[in-house]
C-alpha cells in the first residue's frame, strides 16, 4: 500500500508540475494561513519522518507545507504516535513536511483520490467546498484563545468540518497556526498608526477589505517574496503568527511588533474518506481519539513556543514588542467587514453563534 500511494502521488505531482509550467506560473502552491515554506531563501530539510513500522496493518501517509520546527509537524507527529500506540501498532504513519507532496491543494485532492491519507493544512483552500469556512477569515471572530477552542471543538467547529461530508475528506479536528501580530518599521499601537502603511497581505480580498478598513495600503503577496519586500522596503509591515515571524527571521528587516490578534488562523486535520472507511470501527474512534489528544498536545506547543519566540524576539533579537488595545482595532474592522460579507456569503446566524460564545 504505501509504494502504491507514493506512485500515485508521484504521477500526481509530474502532471501538477507539467501544469504549472504550461501556465508560466511562478509562485509556489502554498496556501494563505499556512504558509512559511522557505526561510529567506534558504534550503530547508526534506527529511520524513515515520511513527510504526513497514509491517503495519495500515499504513498511512501525511503531508503538509511548513518545515519540521514548526508545531504543525510536531502536531502530526504526535497524532501519529497516539494512532500507533491506541492500535497496538496496527497504525503507522510517515510524514512528509516541507511540500515534499505538493501544496495544500495538491494534498488535500490527494486525500480525495486516496493517494494520500492525512494532512494538516490552513482553512483557505477548504472554502471551496463550504462557504462556513470564510467566518474563520472575519477580523476578530475569535478574541481569546479558550473561547476559540470551546468554538472550534464544540457542535460549531463540528457542524463546519461535517460539510465536508461527500467530498473524499474527513475533517478530525481543529489545530491551529495562531493569532496574527503585526510586524513593522515604525511602531503600530493604535489603529491610525497603521494608516497609510504598504502592509501585506495573504491574496484575500476578505483581508484585504479588512486592512483598508484601518487606512492602511494593503498589497497582496505570495509568501515566499515577503522577506524581500521587506528588505527593500516595498513593504513596511506584514502580519502573522510569532512563530512564522520568529522561524523567517523577520526580525532581521522589522524592529516592532504589535500583538493585535487581528486574524485567527485554524488549521484543520483532515483524515481521506477513503482511508477512514478502510479502518475498522475501532481504529476509526482509534484515529480519532488521537486527534483530539494530539490536538490538545500541538495547541498547547504553540502557545509555550509563542511565549519563549517573543522572549527571544525581544531580549535577543531585539524586537520592540507593543502591547495594543485590541477593542479600538475591533471597533475600526469589525462592522465594515461584516457588513460586507454578512448575509452574502457568510451566514449570519453563523457569526451570531460564534460571537454569542465570547
Amino acid at each position: 500500500m504505501k509504494f502504491e500511494k507514493l506512485f500515485i502521488i508521484g504521477i500526481c505531482l509530474v502532471l501538477a508540475l507539467a501544469l504549472f509550467t504550461g501556465c508560466g506560473n511562478g509562485e509556489e502552491d502554498v496556501e494563505e494561513n499556512g504558509e512559511a515554506v522557505e526561510a529567506n531563501g534558504e534550503d530547508e530539510e526534506k527529511e520524513t519522518e515515520e511513527i510504526g513500522g513497514e509491517d503495519a496493518e495500515f499504513y498511512m501517509e501525511a503531508g503538509h507545507v511548513l518545515d519540521t520546527g514548526h508545531p504543525y509537524h510536531k502536531g502530526l507527529v504526535r497524532f501519529g504516535e497516539l494512532m500507533n500506540e491506541k492500535s497496538d501498532g496496527q497504525i503507522a504513519l510517515e510524514i512528509f513536511p516541507n511540500q515534499q507532496l505538493g501544496g495544500e491543494r495538491d494534498m488535500i485532492e490527494g486525500l480525495q483520490m486516496g493517494a494520500l491519507d492525512v494532512t494538516l493544512v490552513s482553512t483557505a483552500p477548504l472554502e471551496g467546498f463550504s462557504e462556513d469556512f470564510l467566518v474563520f477569515d472575519l477580523p476578530y471572530i475569535f478574541q481569546d484563545r479558550d473561547t476559540t477552542y470551546e468554538v472550534l471543538d464544540g457542535s460549531i467547529g463540528q457542524g463546519v468540518l461535517d460539510e465536508l461530508e461527500g467530498s473524499g475528506l474527513v475533517g478530525l479536528t481543529f489545530m491551529e497556526n495562531g493569532f496574527y501580530h503585526i510586524s513593522s518599521n515604525e511602531p503600530i499601537v493604535e489603529p491610525e498608526d497603521i494608516e497609510g502603511v504598504t502592509i501585506r497581505s495573504l491574496e484575500n480580498q476578505l483581508q484585504l477589505d479588512a486592512y483598508e478598513a484601518v487606512g492602511a495600503n494593503p498589497t497582496p503577496m505570495a509568501f515566499p517574496e515577503v522577506f524581500t519586500a521587506l528588505q527593500q522596503g516595498t513593504l513596511d509591515a506584514t502580519a502573522q503568527t510569532p512563530a512564522v515571524i520568529y522561524s523567517q527571521n523577520f526580525y532581521e528587516v522589522q524592529d516592532y511588533l504589535a500583538d493585535t490578534w487581528h486574524f485567527y488562523a485554524p488549521a484543520p486535520l483532515l483524515i481521506s474518506e477513503q482511508t477512514f472507511e478502510e479502518l475498522p470501527e475501532d481504529l476509526q474512534e482509534v484515529a480519532r481519539e488521537a486527534a483530539e489528544e494530539a490536538t490538545h498536545y500541538q495547541r498547547q506547543l504553540i502557545i509555550d513556543e509563542e511565549e519563549r519566540e517573543l522572549e527571544i524576539l525581544e531580549e535577543e533579537h531585539g524586537m520592540t514588542i507593543n502591547e495594543v488595545d485590541r477593542e479600538l482595532w475591533q471597533e475600526k474592522m469589525i462592522e465594515p467587514v461584516y457588513e460586507e460579507y454578512s448575509p452574502d456569503p457568510i451566514d449570519p446566524e453563523l457569526i451570531e453563534e460564534i460571537q454569542a460564545a465570547h
